[in-house]
């Protein structure tokens, strides 16, 4: 059952990451004077009486940064965001005035959101806003502001409220709902596994055999696989439900585009899973990714099968067992890690 996904779109420096930080009741999100902080995005589940949801922190959109910097990249993500939100933040501060680059960024969601619905968000009000401030406001297109002080907690249940006001609008069940409550059930029948790696380490393709049906997409181009898609496998009489997830790779080999926003829905279906399989291909190295992709399993403290995919292409016995023996080092290290984040 799909988890709807709420992201925070703004010019840097307006008290994004402050907000993300007081509504999940986190230090994920750096904080700092500094415009430009996050240079990433920022993924947290909240759970909310009524109706749970992702959480996405960006970079900010700034229109004013050259291509090919660091900055770049953050405003790609930002905008990736935008494409597959359910539900946007649009934060302004209401102790500057509206820039160019806020009429900018609010023509931008216009045209890319997918029809999301948009929460104009006045945050560092300390004071409720003069009508001179709201006409202001109201001329971004996006219907009245919600003011808020994220900084001293102010409006963010009202805030709160609106977004899951606006989740039901878009048709998310709440949690009393009886078909929700049917649909959890269903979902809590199987067990669902989520097969997760690198692109193109034959997640697609494992599945398939499992099936014994071509019914996912396989390719030797990477990233082919752009969502989960849950495919119900039946063994000895008990059925499990594994999700095939798109490939994650580093973010300075994130493609713009859709691709990019797959990372996102690849760390939903780990959080989905009771059980993750980390595939790797075993004629590679293991990568620093690898080793994040283990940590994030280990984070959302679900089960973990490490399989290494494609040994028949290898063809020196003694490596072999020398990779064997690396695998089983880099589950340890895994391990230990877990460990120590406990104590």
């Amino acid at each position: 059952m799909k988890v709807p996904i709420v992201s925070i779109i703004g010019k840097p420096n307006v008290g994004k990451s402050t907000f993300f930080n007081r509504l999940t009741k986190t230090r994920l999100a750096i904080t700092a004077d500094e415009a430009g902080t996050t240079r990433d995005r920022i993924f947290y589940k909240v759970s909310h009486p009524e109706l749970d949801f992702f959480l996405v922190d960006t970079g900010g959109l700034d229109f004013s940064k050259n291509e090919g910097s660091i900055e770049d990249d953050m405003q790609a993500q930002a905008k990736i965001a935008v494409q597959d939100a359910d539900l946007i933040l649009f934060m302004i501060s209401s102790t500057e005035g509206l820039t160019k680059d806020d009429f900018r960024a609010a023509e931008h969601l216009r045209k890319h959101n997918k029809n999301a619905s948009v929460i104009l968000v006045a945050n560092k009000c300390d004071n409720p806003l003069q009508e001179g401030e709201l006409a202001e406001l109201f001329t971004l297109g996006l219907g009245e502001p919600v003011a808020i002080s994220a900084v001293h907690n102010q409006g963010i249940d009202k805030l709160t409220h609106q977004v899951i006001k606006g989740l039901k609008e878009r048709h998310f069940l709440v949690k009393s709902d009886e078909t929700y409550k049917k649909n959890r059930l269903e979902e809590q029948k199987h067990p669902n596994i989520a097969i997760v790696g690198r692109p193109n380490v034959g997640k697609s393709s494992t599945i398939n055999a499992l099936l014994n049906e071509d019914k996912l997409i396989v390719s030797n181009i990477p990233g082919t696989t752009r969502d989960s898609t849950d495919s119900l496998i039946k063994h000895k009489s008990k059925t499990y439900n594994f999700i095939d997830t798109a490939g994650l790779r580093r973010r300075s080999q994130v493609k713009k585009g859709i691709e990019t926003f797959s990372v996102l829905r690849t760390l939903a279906a780990i959080e989905r899973c009771d059980i993750a399989i980390l595939m790797l291909d075993s004629t590679d190295e293991i990568s620093h990714q690898d080793q994040q992709i283990a940590h994030t399993i280990l984070e959302a403290n679900k089960g973990m099968i490490i399989v290494a995919n494609k040994w028949d292409l290898k063809d020196d016995e003694a490596e072999d067992e020398d990779e064997k023996k690396e695998v089983d080092a880099k589950r340890l290290e895994a391990k230990e890690k877990k460990k120590d984040g406990k104590k």
